[in-house]
């Protein structure tokens, strides 16, 4: 099995550029989400504000990402969310974990859903 197939399903962010998250401090009051389905190459899920999807490819530990959400200007966490999901470049997955990374640089942490 390619490391790939392992970053199937619904992932939720704990962690942002560093920094622990907490439902409260998002518009929909829950922690975004984000659902890879490497069949169908396809990623939808949640901001934590909006409605998220896109394309997905990974080959072995590479994830291209691209979010067709536009986020909402006023929002600028939504906005460096979703252009820090533009960038990624690897992926990592350790129990129940996954780390993405922009330019080697942990940039996320999710834990399984």
């Amino acid at each position: 099995m390619h490391a790939s197939h392992r970053l199937n399903g619904i992932w939720t962010l704990e962690t942002f550029r560093g920094q622990r998250l907490r439902p409260e401090q998002f518009g929909d009051k829950m922690l975004p989400t984000l659902e890879f389905d490497l069949k169908t190459g396809k990623l939808t899920g949640s901001t934590g504000w909006s409605k998220l999807k896109g394309d997905i490819r990974a080959n072995a530990d590479q994830l291209t990402i691209d979010p067709k959400t536009n986020p909402r200007p006023a929002n600028p966490f939504e906005t460096s969310f979703v252009d820090a999901l533009r960038q990624v470049s690897l992926f990592r997955v350790s129990q129940n974990r996954l780390t993405l990374l922009v330019d080697g640089q942990y940039v996320m942490t999710l834990r399984r859903t």
